[in-house]
């Protein structure tokens, strides 16, 4: 778990987290484990489809500046990468985008490498949860093209609003199997407090193909739903789920 110092509206908690590494060793113990229930949505907004969706005419994605209003529900964050990169910019994307990536999941997508590749940003919203035990899925997807393994890493976090401090992110990773390009990950947190909290992701760091930056990480599809003891209804109906953490 690394840590990295944000604004001051977020701040650390400690959470109860499934490693991505044993999300992995899990995934065939998964498949043939018991469905999960759940509770209902908390996360607003998390195929993105719903904002003011204004694309370049020519590309058909949007740009979003730290701060931006646009994608509703949503918090865009970037400082740059001191000294000399300005603050990156998020891409919103449709399916009609002439980059070539698509996703499965919906019309809209997030490309989290933003239009200034390997400079830091977040996505993040605010959500008021109740305490307890939370399972998080997300789709991940990558440009085969440019990224012909497919592996490709996203950091997340559950913090408490308003509270300084640094960030204690977790890593999900895909496998590069998928014939479309995404792939649906799970993983599991504990909200010790309930209260509002702040859901955030990022590209993780470093991530190169051929010794440059990765040009997109894609991001659909997010869910956050809290678990319950088996008499409450299914979560994520017909998904195989990992293990929670006890």
């Amino acid at each position: 778990m690394r840590k990295k110092l944000l604004i001051a509206a977020f701040a650390t908690m400690p959470i109860a987290v499934s490693p991505a590494q044993s999300l992995q060793k899990n995934r065939n113990q998964a498949e043939i484990g018991p469905q999960l229930p759940c509770g209902s949505e908390t996360v607003s907004n998390g195929s993105f489809e719903e904002g003011n969706f204004v694309p370049n005419t020519a590309a058909r994605f949007m740009t979003l500046p730290s701060g931006a209003t646009d994608l509703r529900s949503w918090t865009i964050f970037s400082i740059g990468k001191p000294p000399s990169l300005p603050a990156n910019q998020l891409l919103w994307f449709d399916n009609n985008n002439t980059a070539g990536v698509r996703s499965p999941f919906s019309d809209h997508f997030i490309d989290l490498t933003g239009i200034t590749d390997a400079v830091p940003l977040s996505l993040s919203q605010q959500i008021t949860l109740e305490s307890g035990r939370y399972l998080l899925q997300l789709a991940v997807g990558w440009d085969r093209p440019r990224n012909p393994s497919g592996i490709v890493m996203v950091d997340w976090a559950l913090t408490p609003a308003g509270q300084t401090g640094s960030i204690p992110y977790n890593t999900v990773k895909t496998d590069g199997t998928s014939a479309n390009n995404w792939q649906l990950l799970h993983d599991t947190a504990i909200a010790t407090n309930g209260g509002p909290m702040v859901l955030q992701f990022e590209a993780h760091p470093g991530q190169t193909v051929n010794g440059s930056p990765l040009q997109f990480i894609g991001l659909d599809n997010v869910s956050l739903k809290k678990l319950f003891p088996p008499d409450s209804r299914a979560c994520l109906e017909g998904k195989k789920l990992p293990p929670l953490v006890k």
